[in-house]
């Protein structure tokens, strides 16, 4: 399933009402569409809590902006705000790589994915490990990493990463 992203693209603020009508639109019993939503929020989240931003007085990747103006003292832009949070989200994967994490750890409770709820909207339902196993794998893909999700050093070096990582780093993050 192909989901028409708010702007075209994965980077604008998920907390915007048509963002958060595409959570609502999507099916609760399917995990299709759903990798470009989380990676949209992860990298918002990202920067907000990177930045130790209220979430109630920064609700809005706008209010953020705004205020990062005043403190570097020249234009900033929600797109570069939220590049800079999928720069944390991929650093902090690397790092992760780094010590030993990879797609093993990328998993849910067994549970959730093979026991259907007794009772409302998704009774008698399960999502199962097959339709899990295909949105990771979207969601690797639409991250720029392989199929172990470690970040390609195409991806790395799009973010200006590759150069701030030391020789091991650089080697975690490239082993397939």
């Amino acid at each position: 399933m192909r989901v028409d992203l708010p702007c075209g693209d994965a980077r604008v603020d998920p907390l915007d009402p048509a963002w958060l009508s595409l959570y609502i639109a999507l099916p609760p019993d399917s995990l299709e569409g759903k990798a470009a939503l989380s990676i949209a929020k992860q990298d918002y989240c990202s920067l907000r809590n990177t930045g130790v931003f209220c979430d109630f007085a920064y609700d809005d990747i706008k209010h953020i902006a705004a205020l990062m103006r005043h403190v570097w003292r020249r234009d900033v832009g929600t797109e570069e705000l939220i590049r800079a949070g999928e720069r944390i989200w991929n650093l902090a994967r690397v790092f992760n790589i780094r010590e030993g994490l990879g797609r093993a750890d990328d998993a849910v409770p067994s549970r959730l994915l093979t026991e259907a709820l007794p009772d409302g909207p998704m009774a008698g339902r399960i999502i199962g490990d097959d339709a899990f196993d295909d949105a990771l794998q979207e969601y690797y893909a639409l991250r720029g990493w392989d199929a172990t999700g470690t970040p390609t050093p195409a991806k790395l070096h799009e973010l200006g990463l590759d150069a701030d990582l030391s020789p091991a780093d650089r080697g975690a993050a490239c082993v397939s």
